[in-house]
């Protein structure tokens, strides 16, 4: 499902799975393996806006899925 970096909270913890519906791994699939607690993650939103609108910071994955927390909305995005 398709979901908006904008018009989630900072502070919100939100998890991605490692694997899409049909069970196969996701693209760039090594990086979802590596990135571990701390990590922080750039907030890209795709159609129509494609730009940089948040970062994040990897707090935990579970094999399935990794989990995040929005840190902070960017002032002015990036296309």
């Amino acid at each position: 499902k398709i979901w908006s970096f904008s018009n989630v909270n900072i502070g919100q913890i939100m998890n991605y799975t490692l694997y899409n519906e049909n069970g196969n791994k996701r693209r760039i699939f090594k990086n979802f393996e590596e990135a571990k607690a701390g990590d922080f993650i750039i907030g890209y939103e795709s159609n129509p806006i494609k730009q940089v609108v948040a970062l994040a910071k990897v707090v935990d994955k579970d094999g399935e899925k990794l989990f995040f927390e929005k840190t902070e909305n960017l002032v002015v995005p990036i296309d």
